[in-house]
């Protein structure tokens, strides 16, 4: 596709709902093309996003989340590691809520429980009454599956700092292994700002795709039914495909700028912005296809 025919159809399409008479005038493989190349510059928009508003918003809370766990680790618990077993001092649960500057939103509603005394969680978390995302006993540290359910894994095989050779972690010394914890998760974050561009977006579009033909089939039935224009199924999918990349942008945008937002931006952009279209396109009867593009 070159770059002045993309802009044209990339600036139509987000600005003008007549412009999509234009589209029923051109075929399904355009609209497939403009579809691709824009979901590859929206991974180009997320990484840069992500690069500039997530990870100093992220890095920013990390940094404080590990101020407060230091600030608030109990003067009196020691926990002691040998490479392979965990043991606490006093060997009582230790319960450990979600910083302040966590949104818990659907997550459990406790950060972490350890029980260095517990074979395995059920009978702890019974008796404490808490739901947490991560349990810890002395070999193994178990996620939070949903419903009662976990999946374990071994201490001593988690490549976590500080956990390939023997410590004793107290007040006096949670500073430096902290420290290490904090270091470990930043790196993490900013080697994530390239998974959503590179794996994730392109997932992403086939999925738009194939729920695009879902979409399509029940706007064409209920047109149909309706009386509404003549339009086929697949006009419908395509004129889909240039309205997903505007509510796909929009989503992104709103994603990253405004995090705290709540609302479905991609359903209400896309189905809106739908309505807009044929309500503009209501009138066209008949479609006819060029020669050439």
């Amino acid at each position: 596709m070159q770059p002045n025919v993309y802009l044209y159809t990339l600036y139509n399409s987000f600005s003008s709902a007549k412009y999509y008479i234009e589209v029923l005038n051109t075929k399904l493989r355009f609209s497939l093309r403009f579809f691709l190349v824009s979901y590859f510059f929206l991974g180009i928009l997320t990484f840069l996003l992500f690069h500039f508003f997530d990870v100093p918003r992220y890095t920013a809370r990390i940094e404080t989340a590990f101020t407060e766990l230091q600030n608030t680790y109990p003067s009196d618990r020691i926990f002691n590691w040998d490479g392979k077993v965990l043991s606490s001092q006093p060997n009582q649960p230790v319960v450990i809520s979600y910083p302040s500057s966590f949104h818990t939103g659907d997550f459990p509603q406790t950060l972490a429980v350890i029980d260095t005394a517990a074979q395995e969680p059920t009978a702890t978390l019974k008796r404490l009454q808490k739901n947490p995302l991560v349990f810890i006993n002395d070999q193994k540290i178990f996620l939070s599956s949903g419903q009662e359910s976990w999946s374990d894994f071994p201490l001593q095989d988690l490549n976590l700092p500080g956990f390939d050779h023997s410590f004793s972690l107290t007040k006096q010394s949670s500073s430096a292994l902290f420290s290490q914890w904090k270091n470990f998760v930043i790196q993490i974050l900013n080697k994530g700002q390239f998974a959503y561009p590179l794996f994730l977006l392109p997932v992403l579009a086939i999925t738009r795709l194939i729920s695009l033909l879902w979409e399509s089939l029940i706007i064409y039935y209920f047109l149909r039914l309706s009386r509404f224009g003549h339009f086929t199924f697949l006009k419908i999918y395509q004129i889909g495909l240039h309205v997903a990349v505007v509510a796909e942008t929009a989503q992104i945008l709103i994603m990253h700028i405004l995090p705290e937002t709540l609302f479905p931006t991609y359903s209400i952009v896309f189905w809106g912005f739908l309505i807009l279209i044929f309500l503009q396109l209501k009138n066209v009867r008949v479609v006819a296809l060029p020669k050439k593009e």
